[in-house]
């Protein structure tokens, strides 16, 4: 897949509703690209309730090293975390 479309399915899965989870390509891509975890990181802040977000993609995009994720402070990383995890599955 080319990066346009990787990029394009990537914001797909975690805003259209569906709470599909990243192919392992999109997983590399995102891991390879900052620019783009801080733009998921954003997206993630403004729409964890809207329930868009898979579980999956929410602790992979959490987990990156260099994602902007793990400089949350805890207190935010709880209410996250409570929020995704109250997701009906």
């Amino acid at each position: 897949m080319n990066h346009q479309s990787l990029y394009y399915s990537i914001n797909h899965a975690v805003s259209d509703g569906s709470q599909r989870e990243w192919t392992s390509e999109e997983i590399d891509f995102i891991a390879r690209n900052l620019k783009l975890q801080e733009e998921l990181n954003d997206w993630l802040q403004n729409s964890i309730s809207d329930g868009c977000w898979h579980p999956e993609n929410y602790k992979i995009l959490k987990s990156m090293p260099s994602s902007l994720a793990a400089s949350f402070e805890q207190s935010t990383l709880n209410y996250i975390s409570d929020e995704v995890e109250d997701i009906p599955f």
